[in-house]
């Protein structure tokens, strides 16, 4: 069962995962939490470079039944940043990073507030409407993979 307040993992040796990701997202889970989320530049110039190219703000439902909204800013290094929360966010928030491929497929990796990866999303964001909407899957710290829809608002 899902829990969004659960302990954090390590990602590098839970077997499930292990299995799911690829290589080069693994490199860049090793990197330190920091690099990530400041748009995985190791010069902090590098990072002041780039720009937003888009910022959404999206709710929507973990497995049909955990609710969340979330915020993410894509930059023009094709990375990812945001942050989101669970229900009404009296819980706090967790943040969320990584990139966008040249396929249009979405990888973050969520992250508490110790800066332990918490989870990992596999989603894809398209305009339907003239709003974004967003579909993938989540998968937990315990591996457990659970799908996910969202909606601009």
């Amino acid at each position: 069962k899902f829990n969004p307040e659960a302990q954090p993992f390590n990602i590098l040796s839970t077997m499930k995962l292990n299995r799911l990701i690829p290589i080069a997202l693994k490199a860049m889970m090793a990197a330190p939490v920091a690099a990530v989320i400041g748009l995985a530049a190791a010069n902090p110039m590098e990072c002041q470079a780039q720009r937003i190219v888009k910022s959404i703000n999206l709710k929507g439902k973990i497995g049909g039944k955990y609710s969340f909204t979330m915020h993410l800013n894509q930059y023009s290094d094709k990375t990812i940043n945001g942050t989101y929360f669970y229900g009404n966010g009296k819980n706090g928030s967790l943040g969320i990073a990584g990139y966008r491929e040249d396929n249009g497929k979405i990888v973050l990796m969520e992250y508490n507030d110790k800066s332990e990866m918490t989870g990992y999303w596999n989603i894809v964001i398209r305009k339907q409407n003239g709003k974004f909407v967003m579909s993938g899957n989540m998968i937990n710290y315990k591996g457990t993979k659970y799908p996910l829809t969202s909606y601009q608002f």
